[in-house]
């Protein structure tokens, strides 16, 4: 086998042949208890021994989850039920038809799982950059999600207008290039007056970040940091900035957008129609909503 093939520079572990540890299914945990999470906030329609009862799929250790909540695999799993929720809540909330829901950024099925074991949506897609993801999902998740392994190039093999709710979050904290492109795909294929729900990192992360904040070592450390005032100066001039790590790679970088940037240019594609700052914890998430 070929240490590096040309795939793996527009996707991530393209000729991956992996063998998956994984942990028990959350009812099987040795531990449940939440830090963090107050699952009492969700709006759930159940009590959360209901769902706990239904999610019989094993869970990812963290290597395969993009290291979220480390060794917290409780909180890990309440934290895809809490956004799997506030989903189902938006789509009532704007009369969003539950037939096809569409995920970027997947990763192995964080919130997905939570669709799985609910009839929630008729179709459940899964589309990230990692095949080791999909092949987490393919192996230990139901048949119900479809899911693909597509690359940085803005495509997805989707109908026009078949998607009744498109979701990506932490997906565009990582473009590099194509962000534009891959809002028109986004677009393309959402049935006309439904959403898509983004989230990005700003200048308003950057002005209210501290130490604890996941991205801070890796923004700060990079050798385009040159202190706060003057990393948003150059962000309110640009409108957004790229830190690469690699050059070889796609998805070896953080994007950050100013405000004002999102607003202007986000709006040529999409009504926004909700804007939330810091929402649920460390980006801004935008429901937009694709015009007729």
């Amino acid at each position: 086998m070929f240490d590096k093939i040309w795939e793996d520079a527009i996707s991530l572990n393209s000729q991956a042949e992996p063998d998956f540890e994984t942990l028990p299914a959350v009812s099987d945990l040795p531990e449940r208890v939440s830090w963090g999470i107050d699952p009492s906030t969700f709006r759930l329609e159940h009590p959360l021994d209901h769902y706990i009862a239904l999610d019989r799929f094993p869970i990812p250790i963290a290597e395969d989850r993009e290291g979220y909540y480390g060794d917290r695999h409780f909180e890990y799993w309440l934290s895809g039920l809490q956004t799997a929720q506030e989903t189902i809540n938006l789509a009532k909330a704007h009369d969003i038809s539950h037939n096809v829901y569409v995920e970027l950024g997947s990763a192995s099925g964080r919130v997905l799982r939570h669709f799985a074991y609910r009839p929630v949506f008729s179709e459940l897609w899964a589309f990230d950059i990692n095949w080791r993801h999909i092949a987490w999902i393919i192996r230990h998740l139901p048949r119900n999600i479809t899911a693909i392994h597509n690359s940085s190039v803005p495509s997805l093999p989707l109908l026009d207008s078949s998607a009744d709710m498109v979701s990506a979050m932490s997906v565009f904290t990582h473009i590099e290039t194509f962000e534009l492109q891959w809002l028109a795909e986004i677009r393309r294929i959402l049935v006309p007056r439904v959403i898509a729900l983004i989230s990005v990192v700003t200048d308003h992360q950057i002005r209210s970040m501290t130490s604890e904040w996941p991205m801070y070592a890796s923004l700060t450390g990079h050798a385009t940091w040159s202190g706060t005032d003057d990393f948003i100066a150059k962000l309110r001039q640009q409108g957004k900035l790229v830190q690469r790590w690699r050059a070889d790679s796609s998805y070896s970088s953080n994007v950050i957008y100013s405000e004002d940037y999102v607003r202007d240019v986000f709006s040529r594609l999409f009504e926004i129609v909700e804007y939330r700052h810091q929402y649920p914890d460390f980006q801004d998430f935008l429901v937009l909503r694709r015009r007729s």
